[in-house]
């Protein structure tokens, strides 16, 4: 309790910030001032929607069928470097991001935050090691 209260009196105006938002439609909070005009701002919208949606469905696609390209062995050298690079990078981000998760300090936004830039960090070195499967000289 003690802790509680002295963490209280540490909050100000300048350090405290709103989180976990939800996002609502627009009309919910025009409804509040006025119902018919929320109604048809709503449907506005969604009319408005169904039209965009509906004029950018393309009419001709990519052929699907692969195309092999040979990479010259200096291209092959400069990818792979660059990979190893990169793997490099991405590890010392993920066991940075690690440490922020070991420390118990660090409230749960913390955490999550730190998580993420753990699994982007994760998720950037899989993709380079699958690069370097096509690069093998």
């Amino acid at each position: 309790l003690e802790i509680a209260r002295e963490w209280a009196g540490t909050i100000t105006y300048s350090n405290v910030y709103p989180f976990d938002f939800e996002l609502r439609p627009l009309w919910e909070l025009i409804e509040r001032v006025d119902e018919e005009k929320a109604k048809e701002f709503k449907l506005y919208l969604e009319d408005k929607w169904e039209k965009d949606g509906n004029r950018h469905l393309p009419s001709e696609y990519l052929p699907m069928s692969l195309r092999v390209v040979q990479i010259s062995d200096a291209s092959k050298t400069f990818i792979l470097n660059t990979c190893r690079a990169h793997e490099h990078t991405l590890l010392e981000e993920s066991s940075k991001a690690q440490s922020y998760i070991d420390k118990a300090m660090y409230n749960f936004m913390d955490r999550k935050c730190s998580e993420r830039w753990q699994n982007s960090a994760n998720s950037g070195k899989e993709e380079a090691l699958e690069i370097r499967k096509y690069c093998v000289p």
